[in-house]
């Protein structure tokens, strides 16, 4: 975990895989969510979440 971001992760077989999220509020964004939540009302019917689930996967070849 750093600056709010946590992701569990895992490394098999030459392949890393990561899942976690990150929230708004642990970077000080509320007064950024306000102004989303305000500009996309309409269209997100009045429902703007902080925090999004975020994953990757990556595959390592050997450099040789």
């Amino acid at each position: 975990t750093q600056d709010g971001v946590s992701m569990a992760y895992t490394y098999e077989n030459k392949v890393l895989e990561a899942k976690g999220h990150v929230d708004i509020f642990d970077f000080s964004g509320h007064e950024a969510l306000k102004a989303i939540n305000k500009a996309c009302k309409a269209k997100h019917e009045g429902k703007t979440w902080s925090d999004v689930s975020i994953a990757f996967k990556a595959q390592f070849k050997s450099c040789l």
